[in-house]
C-alpha cells in the first residue's frame, strides 16, 4: 500500500493510517505514528505492522524500497522511535549526512522532546519530577530500558495542563 506524502514528487510506502505531517526540502520529514504501529520491525515478518512496509535494516536504521523504473532503491533512516503503544510524531531523513548529524544532536541531547499523555484520574500533585538511572540492554536490534537499575541518567518532568 503506498500514499503519497505532500510534495508530489514522493511516494512513500506508507502503513495504513501512518500520515505524513511534513517535509523539509533538506530531506526532514515527520510523520503521525498511530497506536500500535512499530517505527520499525522488529522481526522478520513486522513489516505490515510498522512505519513503513519497507525492508528494514538494522545496522544502517533505515528502510529501503524500490519504485518501479528505478535502479537506485530508496532510503528513509530513522531519527527516533516510540512504543507500538504510542502514538506521536517519528522523525526520519532521506539524506544520509543529514541523517548522521541529527542522531548526533540527539546523541548530544540538543534535541528537546516533549511528550504528552492524555490519561484518566488525578496525580497527587500538580507537577512532579522524577530521576532515574537507565539500565539499558541491546540484543538483536532491540534497546530495552529498566529504571533504577542502571548507570544512564534519565529525568521526566509531569504536569498538569488541564484537569
Amino acid at each position: 500500500m503506498s500514499e503519497t506524502a505532500s510534495s508530489a514528487d514522493e511516494t512513500w510506502p506508507l502503513r495504513r493510517n501512518v500520515t505524513v505531517i511534513a517535509r523539509d526540502p533538506n530531506g526532514l520529514v515527520a510523520f503521525s505514528k498511530p497506536a500500535g504501529v512499530l517505527s520499525h520491525p522488529n522481526a522478520e515478518g513486522d513489516e505490515p505492522r510498522s512505519l513503513l512496509t519497507a525492508r528494514y535494516d538494522f545496522d544502517g536504521e533505515f528502510f529501503e524500497w524500490n519504485l518501479e523504473g528505478e535502479a537506485a532503491p530508496r532510503r528513509l533512516w530513522l531519527l527516533n522511535r516510540l512504543d507500538s503503544a504510542t502514538s506521536g510524531v517519528i522523525l526520519a531523513a532521506t539524506d544520509p549526512n543529514l541523517a548522521s548529524e541529527i542522531r548526533a544532536q540527539f546523541k548530544r541531547k540538543q534535541v528537546r522532546k516533549v511528550y504528552h499523555a492524555l490519561v484518566f484520574g488525578a496525580p497527587r500533585q500538580a507537577m512532579e519530577l522524577w530521576r532515574d538511572l537507565l539500565a539499558i540492554q541491546k540484543r538483536g536490534g532491540q534497546i530495552r530500558a529498566a529504571a533504577s537499575a542502571g548507570h544512564v541518567p534519565a529525568e521526566s518532568r509531569m504536569s498538569v495542563v488541564r484537569a
